[in-house]
C-alpha cells in the first residue's frame, strides 16, 4: 500500500507544487551557471571571497561589489557586478545560527 503525502491527495494544490517544483529547478538551474562567493572580508581594495563551488579562495575588487556587502554575504555575479544574493545570505545565516545553538 502506497502512502500518500496530504498535498498529494489534493487535486488543487497540485498546480502549486507544479510552479514550486518549477521554480526550484530554475534557480538550481541558475545557481550551476553562476557561481556564488562567500564574503569573508576585506583587504584593502579586495573583498576575499569563498567560491561556493569549488572552494576556491579569490580577490575580488571592492569596486565591483555591492558597497552594502558585509562578511558573511552571499554574492553573485550579475550585470557587471557582485551582488548579494539576499535570500540566500538570509538562509545561510539562519543554518549557522541553528548549527551554533545546537553546539550550546
Amino acid at each position: 500500500m502506497k502512502l500518500l503525502n496530504p498535498i498529494e491527495q489534493s487535486p488543487s494544490h497540485k498546480p502549486a507544487n507544479k510552479q514550486f517544483i518549477t521554480e526550484l529547478q530554475e534557480q538550481i538551474s541558475d545557481s550551476r551557471k553562476t557561481p556564488r562567493f562567500i564574503l569573508d572580508r576585506y583587504e584593502g581594495n579586495y573583498a576575499i571571497c569563498e567560491n561556493q563551488s569549488t572552494g576556491q579562495i579569490v580577490q575580488i575588487p571592492k569596486n565591483q561589489i555591492s558597497p552594502l556587502a558585509q562578511d558573511g554575504d552571499i554574492l553573485k555575479f550579475k550585470k557587471n557586478r557582485y551582488k548579494i544574493a539576499f535570500k540566500e545570505t538570509r538562509l545561510k545565516k539562519e543554518e549557522m545560527k541553528k548549527l551554533l545553538n545546537s553546539l550550546k
